[in-house]
């Protein structure tokens, strides 16, 4: 039997097969799916962008965060400033904890771009298509609205764990910092996101992509971003970090990183621009990496469009599931977003996520 995805029923997973068979599949109007050739990615488009401060978690449509790049300096020493940067920010971390998805409605809707969320089927972080399509295992939770698959990360970190990820990956930003043309005595946790639309094979995914700085001046599209990194000056297990690298760049289109490599002692001892060309994996390698996340929110979004057809509540459903190595793990029920006026901040959040709903809070299902 061949269902209207045109993809073996047979070769579905058993949570979806039941519910196909329960919600009569054949009377759904069928997402752009599953297809026999490795699906492509078109070309990235930049449809919004916003600088966003950590301390105060405060959003600005601009290009106040963007760094521009400046060549660092030689022998300078990662580590300098560390404890005042961890003293500042000790109280105030938010930046490891996920980003709320209305920042990229926000935004867009700021730029007048909003027709491009509406059109989505996806709307996302680059980092979470960056870690499914590596194949690393993470905890998602997505609902459902108006035809479009919201996927975000489940917030497991505390802040006690957040503070040692502060601390240990304190030369990156120190880096960062250096590389900046007008480079600060402290680092600020600070970023530049823009806001990126692209198809994968029929799926039109709308994400946000934090960038480091540009090369010279930015022109509303991903020519002149740098992605910056830093590494040890010995490295011998460096390619599954290439690889991270790579998507990671490739997903937001920029087309070249600059490497600081640093010593043992975190003195960096010299820098080098990699073009994204020389981290393209073989050709087989892109097409395991393209059918798997496209496999994945494919099958979020049928089990999204089978809640749709069997449940009137479903666009106020939250839902996690586990992925790993491109494997999804039957979903699990974790609430509704419901109406409620305990919390300003996450009413205004949810209605612009759920525009025309009511719906405005997430309550988790009571046991």
């Amino acid at each position: 039997m061949i269902t209207s995805i045109g993809r073996p029923a047979a070769v579905l997973p058993v949570y979806l097969r039941s519910a196909v068979r329960a919600a009569r599949w054949d009377s759904i109007t069928p997402p752009r799916v599953l297809r026999p050739q490795p699906p492509e990615f078109t070309p990235v488009e930049h449809i919004a962008h916003f600088s966003w401060d950590a301390p105060f978690s405060t959003i600005r449509y601009d290009l106040s965060n963007l760094g521009k790049f400046g060549e660092p300096t030689p022998n300078a020493q990662l580590l300098t400033g560390r404890r005042t940067f961890l003293q500042r920010n000790y109280d105030n971390n938010v930046a490891g904890h996920p980003r709320p998805l209305s920042y990229i409605v926000k935004a867009c809707r700021a730029m007048g771009t909003l027709d491009h969320v509406k059109a989505a089927d996806v709307v996302t972080w680059r980092g979470i298509l960056k870690n499914i399509m590596v194949g690393r295992s993470l905890q998602l939770r997505f609902s459902f609205k108006h035809r479009a698959l919201y996927l975000d990360e489940v917030d497991k970190h505390g802040d006690r764990v957040l503070r040692g990820q502060l601390r240990d990956g304190y030369h990156g930003y120190s880096f960062e910092n250096l590389c900046d043309e007008e480079p600060e005595e402290i680092p600020s946790l600070v970023e530049w996101c823009c806001v990126c639309s692209r198809m994968l094979g029929g799926l039109r995914l709308v994400f946000g992509a934090e960038v480091d700085c540009v090369h010279g001046e930015y022109d509303g599209t991903s020519r002149n971003l740098v992605e910056l990194k830093t590494r040890p000056q010995r490295n011998r297990r460096s390619g599954g970090q290439r690889r991270l690298w790579f998507v990671q760049s490739y997903l937001a289109g920029v087309p070249k990183l600059y490497v600081g490599f640093r010593s043992t002692s975190f003195t960096l001892t010299r820098g080098a621009w990699v073009s994204l060309a020389d981290l393209l994996p073989p050709p087989e390698t892109m097409n395991m990496m393209h059918r798997r996340l496209h496999n994945v929110l494919t099958e979020l979004r049928i089990f999204c469009e089978i809640r749709a057809q069997v449940s009137a509540s479903a666009p106020r459903e939250l839902w996690t599931a586990t992925v790993k190595n491109g494997v999804l793990t039957p979903p699990a029920f974790d609430g509704y977003a419901s109406p409620t006026k305990r919390s300003p901040r996450l009413r205004e959040e949810a209605q612009l996520m759920f525009p025309h709903s009511d719906t405005v809070m997430q309550t988790r299902q009571r046991t």
